[in-house]
């Protein structure tokens, strides 16, 4: 069975919100899933608000791919949440989105590469010749990157020990450099 979604505008207490589950389970085959969007909300709005104690330059962006129910991606963005897309499906559901926008793949195709420019998306850099593809896909245009740090020898990116000379490579580009992006 396809699992069900709900999506509730507001939260319930604790005995509405049984008496809410109570209703939907014989009605719905399992498993269903359940959404309180107030909630989301509300924790966007919280992290959003922690994150300005680092500083106003600070961008909460959700993983697309985390979830990507359509409800809980126009809850984050309404509430200042970022997006972060890693394929061309993702970008498409964003489309309409005017928040702050991640593209980060590191085997980016020239179609997905295209329409992260055309979303003015912030592209995550992972080697140079990602780099001089988005340079020559963008023709002189002002884009704005980052940069993928590789912290282990597995993951894809730039050693520590380049970033340096990274950023001056990008910038010769005429790519402008504004995060830095690792995995732990």
């Amino acid at each position: 069975n396809a699992l069900k979604w709900f999506a509730y505008p507001h939260a319930f207490m604790r005995s509405v919100f049984v008496s809410a589950l109570k209703g939907l389970v014989p009605k719905n085959a399992t498993p269903f899933f359940v959404l309180f969007l107030s909630q989301v909300k509300r924790n966007a709005e919280n992290f959003i608000h922690s994150s300005k104690i680092i500083g106003n330059s600070v961008h909460v962006c959700f993983s697309i791919k985390t979830n990507p129910h359509p409800q809980i991606l126009r809850t984050l963005a309404a509430a200042g949440v970022g997006m972060e897309a890693v394929s061309l499906r993702e970008l498409h559901q964003i489309s309409s989105f005017s928040c702050k926008k991640i593209f980060n793949s590191p085997a980016s195709s020239e179609a997905e590469i295209r329409e992260a420019l055309k979303q003015k998306c912030i592209m995550v850099i992972d080697n140079i010749s990602q780099a001089r593809l988005v340079h020559s896909i963008s023709k002189g245009k002002f884009i704005e990157v980052g940069i993928r740090v590789r912290l282990d020898r597995h993951r894809f990116g730039f050693e520590p020990n380049e970033i340096n000379s990274a950023i001056m490579e990008l910038q010769n580009l005429g790519l402008h450099v504004s995060l830095l992006h690792a995995h732990p």
